[in-house]
């Protein structure tokens, strides 16, 4: 066989090199067996004939020395790389006992840079990349609106007139939710005084599209909306933090600036609305604004009363882009009829991906994903 280096012939052992070098151990034998006999005086070719004759099947005898040969080489592989493991990592060893002052912050320096990794891509992870835990997150669209006075950004500027054309376009989707935010203070009927507490109002087919379904209880309906209902459905930490977890909370009062709502349900652990940055304590109709806030008076039919957003579920086969310009029109049609809205007044519609972590940074959602994951890269380089 050829002189090859140790490695080679390791890795010989485990591929198809094994036949090749078999095939020729064997045609060296049966040569010099055919040399011998053309020096008795038989001819080339029967020399040949009878070497492999008096050898005997060199079929069964190649599968046979194949067989040792691939046992030799994977004992001989796993027992050099045993060898070289252990030698490596006693010389490791013997160098970081040496300087153990270097060893220390070599270590902390790679455990601080590790967390800081860690840190950087959870939050890309939970903020930036992982889906909102609905049903059929990457058919949802969510849509802003802008204006001259807003500039560049895409805020919470739609009433909820707007809202209810924009749920009657079912070319466009098969239903349409709206969200609000909203501060309330809150306080349980034994309670001397209201906390601030950070609400979502929604419109009533809010859990219903996400298909979202409570922990506890039950979710808001559409008639729990369309009725001006005064019920509340407290958010999984919310109803932990407050109430222990008690499952009998259900039914029970919960004033808020005063008024008194009543808890029907409690959301699940994994679902903290649809706003990447912010958790709410509770979610609400979104008809009774009017109930809480002496400003928000005729919000219902009040074209210039913004102040949502809309997280909506395209119709099948509709594209973004289809959106986005059949939207266009609609804002020129709209900002035509009624003035008041501000000139320049214009929907913006992202995927729920895009909208991420908020709906004001959606432009810039991936350049953030490129520029958290261009930082983890440089830390780990460094601390290696």
């Amino acid at each position: 066989m050829r002189d090859d280096s140790r490695w080679q012939r390791y890795w010989r052992y485990l591929s198809k090199q094994v036949g090749r070098d078999v095939d020729e151990e064997l045609n060296f034998h049966v040569e010099m067996r055919a040399r011998e006999l053309e020096a008795r005086g038989l001819s080339r070719e029967a020399a040949m004939t009878e070497a492999g004759r008096r050898f005997g099947d060199q079929g069964r005898v190649k599968s046979q020395l194949e067989r040792i040969e691939q046992r030799r080489g994977k004992r001989l592989t796993l027992g050099f790389f045993i060898e070289e493991l252990f030698q490596d990592l006693r010389y490791a060893a013997r160098g970081l006992l040496k300087r153990p002052g270097f060893s220390l912050m070599t270590a902390s320096s790679l455990a601080l840079g590790i967390a800081a990794t860690t840190v950087v891509l959870s939050v890309v992870d939970s903020w930036l990349l992982r889906p909102l835990p609905v049903r059929d997150p990457g058919q949802l669209v969510v849509i802003g609106a802008s204006n001259h006075a807003s500039g560049s950004l895409v805020t919470h500027l739609i009433s909820l007139p707007t809202v209810r054309e924009i749920q009657a376009r079912r070319d466009l989707f098969s239903d349409a939710a709206a969200v609000r935010l909203t501060m309330v203070g809150a306080r349980r009927p034994e309670g001397q005084s209201g906390q601030p507490r950070l609400l979502f109002a929604v419109t009533g087919n809010y859990f219903p599209l996400l298909g979202v379904s409570a922990a506890v209880g039950r979710t808001l309906i559409p008639d729990d909306d369309l009725r001006r209902e005064r019920v509340i459905v407290l958010s999984h930490r919310f109803w932990s933090a407050e109430w222990g977890a008690d499952r009998a909370v259900i039914g029970k009062l919960l004033y808020l600036n005063t008024v008194p709502f009543t808890i029907i349900g409690v959301a699940p652990p994994e679902f903290n609305g649809t706003e990447q940055l912010i958790e709410p304590n509770g979610f609400i109709p979104s008809s009774v604004i009017e109930l809480l806030d002496e400003s928000a008076k005729g919000m219902s039919e009040q074209r210039e009363q913004g102040g949502f957003q809309i997280i909506a579920r395209r119709q099948v086969g509709q594209s973004l882009s289809a959106i986005r310009g059949a939207l266009d029109v609609m804002s020129k049609q709209l900002q035509t009829a009624y003035p008041i809205l501000g000139a320049g007044y214009r929907f913006q519609a992202f995927s729920a991906a895009q909208s991420r972590p908020t709906l004001e940074t959606a432009r810039a959602t991936l350049a953030a994903v490129l520029i958290f994951g261009g930082l983890a890269l440089p830390v780990l380089q460094a601390d290696v």
